[in-house]
């Protein structure tokens, strides 16, 4: 969504190997997206790559696993992780252009209404309405 506001915005992805049949079963599948789909045609600034990265050898893999492990933490209910969250995740956390935050930086995959409806509701349970500048 944000290279498709700006072509001088850039997005990598790395992906956390799993073993070399998945792994090629990813190449494959990114291949055949970035020789055959529209995706090209639509980001003609995105240099084609694809790269594996060993999670303790990848600082964005590790921020990632952060930002969930204090996420999940929060949900369960520990309030060291809650706070955490609001005050250092939260802020930085992507935005729609209304200040939305579902659907944008925090994405349930797969997509459930019922899940995300689960995370408004527990979400908005604890954080403190001031301390939100963005949406449920």
């Amino acid at each position: 969504m944000e290279l498709q506001a700006d072509e001088s915005n850039l997005a990598v992805l790395f992906l956390d190997p799993v073993n070399k049949r998945v792994d090629d079963l990813l190449r494959q599948a990114y291949h055949r997206i970035y020789s055959e789909g529209d995706y090209i045609l639509r980001y003609r600034h995105v240099k084609d790559s694809i790269s594996f990265e060993v999670s303790h050898h990848s600082c964005g893999i590790q921020l990632a696993d952060y930002s969930v492990g204090v996420f999940t933490s929060a949900l369960r209910g520990n309030n060291t992780a809650r706070e955490l969250f609001e005050t250092k995740i939260l802020p930085f956390v992507r935005t729609g252009r209304a200040g939305q935050v579902f659907g944008f930086g925090i994405i349930e995959v797969p997509k459930r209404p019922s899940n995300r409806e689960y995370l408004r509701k527990r979400l908005a349970s604890w954080l403190r309405a001031e301390s939100l500048s963005v949406r449920m």
